[in-house]
């Protein structure tokens, strides 16, 4: 199944970058301020947060991850690993994610702004 998970691929491509999660840790909404914006000096409202490690990036990758093969599953590892899921929102938010990680191709950089997921160029490295 595909799913979001952290990357430091194209970390550094908007000056207000920031990636606080472990390369691959499975990503989810993380809390969001109140009247934040996109790019306020929080950062709430473009980033997700790692499922584990429970801090932020703005870079996240498509893959498809072997271990989780549907939405039960994926709601599964959600509820377990955060305080705010009950079984009912952790399946919500499970459907949200599976649905925005369908809509790109496996190895396509991402990034989450004014609350719409949208493709990184690929940057080369000097």
């Amino acid at each position: 199944m595909k799913v979001l998970v952290s990357t430091t691929d194209t970390q550094g491509h908007r000056k207000n970058d920031f990636n606080f999660v472990p390369e691959g840790e499975l990503l989810h909404f993380g809390g969001r301020c109140d009247g934040g914006h996109t790019d306020d000096n929080c950062g709430c409202s473009r980033s997700m947060s790692g499922l584990i490690c429970h801090k932020a990036t703005t870079t996240m990758k498509v893959v498809n991850h072997k271990d989780i093969h549907n939405i039960k599953e994926l709601a599964k590892l959600l509820k377990t690993n955060h305080d705010r899921y009950d079984k009912v929102s952790a399946l919500a938010e499970a459907r949200v994610l599976a649905a925005a990680a369908e809509m790109f191709e496996e190895g396509d950089v991402l990034e989450y702004r004014h609350d719409e997921f949208h493709i990184r160029p690929h940057l080369v490295k000097q």
